[in-house]
């Protein structure tokens, strides 16, 4: 008997396929006829006993022909199917399964919110390095990495203890999205919020995932001015402001005006310098500041003195030369090589040197100077130089012959005076632009 189920041949008499384990079902015409040899097998074996020889044949001849049992095809074994499909359709199916994993966390690790939450923890930890490579910026003088570091949000975030994405504001397809973060600070039990706007970018992630960075709008102050003397050099956090930034039409003959059109939020460090001037620092926050002006400056203190020191010296170089008679050549190197003052110079050592002796019927015979003091300060010429005006006090004492009509004679006289000297910055050494005063009577 053939197993209807896997086709193997099988015992007659068994109930189960020998191979698979289905149960054998057996055709209804063997059922029927092993039934009947079952019942006239009895009856044939008491007549051969009774008619010995004779009745086997008669049962021979009169035996009916057994029916012909009809052969069972066999069925067909199904084909198993080959390993080669099945590990094709499982690496297909695992295929499937990680690109749609692929996709789900790709739009998770490089979605606007999951931007934002890195910067928000990147600056809380304050590592600035990875916070600023998510900042949409196009970077100059001061808007790059070191700038960023100084920026008015570091400071903010600097002490979080906890947060959460709090809201996002936006549709999928937008191009611009706000993203809220709730946050708590060491030591306060309120929550306060910090928003995020982030831009979606032209170029993808991985060719596939869009890129957003975080737009830094929210962090950055306008045209923030800066105007100082003429003359003057301006830094702000170590940066030089040169022609780029003048504005010239906000300039004039006081002061020069510049703008830096954009600048992180902050405390920014500014330092004006001039030369023979004090240098003046001052650390401005754009909260409260939206830009610095300084007026005026003090000289250096340094070089006051150097000034003042200059002025007596040049004080007795004069007087002494003027007293012997002497042309302007002989003090013509202690003024300022610039055009025309050497000329002005000439003409106030002239009138010097016929203060003293261009009296018709007195004739300078020695003078002295004692209780020389000098003071120096800040002086006004229509010049972006650096000028300081020196005052010189002092007393004198003459020694002159005095011829009236005849009568001759050897005088002295003694009195106090005054004479003033502006003084410019040249070449790192102080030059004399003009000079005044120093009446001397006798």
């Amino acid at each position: 008997m053939f197993c209807q189920n896997c086709g193997t041949k099988n015992n007659d008499v068994s109930i189960f396929c020998e191979n698979c384990g289905a149960k054998l079902e057996k055709p209804v015409d063997a059922v029927v006829q092993q039934e009947q040899a079952a019942q006239e097998q009895p009856v044939q074996q008491e007549q051969a006993v009774q008619q010995e020889q004779p009745v086997q044949q008669e049962q021979f001849v009169q035996q009916p022909v057994q029916q012909t049992q009809p052969i069972q095809q066999p069925v067909k074994p199904k084909k198993p199917v080959p390993k080669l499909v099945i590990a094709v359709i499982a690496e297909a199916v695992v295929l499937v399964a990680l690109v749609l994993v692929f996709f789900n966390v790709g739009k998770s690790v490089y979605g606007p919110e999951k931007v934002a939450e890195k910067f928000f923890v990147e600056v809380a930890n304050q590592n600035f390095e990875e916070a600023y490579k998510v900042l949409d910026v196009e970077e100059n003088d001061f808007i790059n990495q070191k700038a960023f570091e100084n920026a008015r949000c570091n400071v903010e975030l600097s002490k979080v203890t906890e947060y959460k994405i709090k809201d996002t504001r936006g549709e999928e397809d937008d191009e611009e999205r706000e993203i809220e973060i709730a946050y708590k600070t060491k030591g306060s039990s309120s929550k306060r919020s910090y928003d995020i706007s982030v831009n979606k970018q032209d170029s993808k992630n991985m060719l596939f995932f869009d890129k957003w960075e975080v737009s830094p709008d929210a962090m950055i102050v306008k045209d923030f001015y800066v105007a100082v003397p003429n003359g003057a050099e301006v830094t702000v956090d170590g940066v030089k402001l040169g022609e780029d930034y003048l504005k010239k039409s906000k300039s004039d003959e006081y002061q020069q005006y510049y703008v830096i059109p954009e600048l992180f939020a902050g405390e920014h460090q500014i330092v004006v310098t001039k030369e023979g001037m004090a240098e003046v620092r001052k650390l401005v926050d754009t909260d409260w500041d939206y830009g610095y002006s300084l007026y005026s400056m003090q000289m250096d203190e340094e070089l006051l003195k150097e000034a003042a020191d200059t002025g007596v010296k040049n004080f007795e170089a004069i007087y002494k030369a003027a007293a012997e008679g002497k042309e302007f050549d002989a003090v013509a190197n202690l003024f300022s090589n610039v055009e025309g003052r050497k000329d002005e110079g000439k003409d106030d050592y002239e009138d010097i040197v016929y203060d003293l002796t261009g009296s018709s019927y007195k004739t300078l015979n020695k003078i002295s100077f004692s209780n020389v003091e000098a003071t120096a300060s800040e002086g006004y010429i229509d010049t972006d130089e650096t000028c300081v005006t020196v005052y010189v006090e002092f007393d004198y004492n003459v020694d002159y012959t005095e011829d009236w009509f005849g009568d001759i004679t050897n005088e002295t006289y003694d009195d106090n005076s005054y004479m003033y000297m502006d003084f410019v910055y040249e070449d790192g050494k102080w030059m004399l632009a003009e000079v005044g005063g120093g009446y001397i009577y006798y």
